[in-house]
């Protein structure tokens, strides 16, 4: 995110900018940020490309954030943010990211598997970006300390379950369960 402080900012016109900063921005890297501002180790995953994403890179790292990349075609998207403290107005200017295909996401949960270990957290946060589909509106997977019986061949087994909630939503407010196929199901 590039923020710019513009005294008295009118629009029609040209401008100053009275201060400027650039910082590595997003719900996700945000939430990394506090956590490791609160002492605790975190791993941002981002989807980032070309000159802006690579700064983001080095803006995570500055940040004793952990940055894991998936690579995406073109540049990662600025956010223009312009504050005006003489009339206590803010304007935001976001560019449009990249388009995140179906093959992203699974470069996306690959390299989470490889890297989430017992007792991690995954938290996933921000706006859904071009591509992905919106109707999936919240998931996760949780390891209980539940031990359930079952059978593989002619021996018994016991081992933890897992609980999955999966539902859709348009508004966040109210939500339907969501149809898991039995390929994700059966895993």
């Amino acid at each position: 995110d590039k923020t710019v402080v513009i005294p008295s900012f009118r629009v029609d016109t040209v401008n100053r900018i009275g201060q400027m900063r650039i910082d590595v921005g997003g719900k996700g890297i945000n939430v990394s940020k506090c956590l490791r501002n609160l002492g605790h180790d975190s791993v941002a995953a981002a989807f980032l490309g070309g000159a802006a994403g690579e700064q983001c890179q080095q803006l995570m790292k500055e940040a004793n954030v952990t940055p894991l990349v998936i690579a995406v075609d073109g540049n990662t998207r600025t956010n223009l943010k312009i504050i005006d403290p003489e009339l206590h107005q803010n304007t935001d200017i976001n560019e449009p990211g990249p388009v995140i295909d179906a093959q992203l996401l699974e470069n996306l949960k690959k390299k989470l598997g490889k890297s989430v270990g017992k007792g991690d957290v995954v938290v996933l946060s921000g706006s859904l970006p071009a591509g992905v589909d919106k109707g999936l509106g919240q998931y996760f997977a949780a390891l209980t300390n539940m031990r359930s019986v079952g059978c593989m061949g002619d021996e018994r087994t016991y081992d933890y379950a897992i609980a999955l909630r999966a539902v859709t939503t348009s508004d966040f407010m109210t939500a339907e369960s969501a149809e898991l196929p039995w390929e994700v199901l059966s895993k």
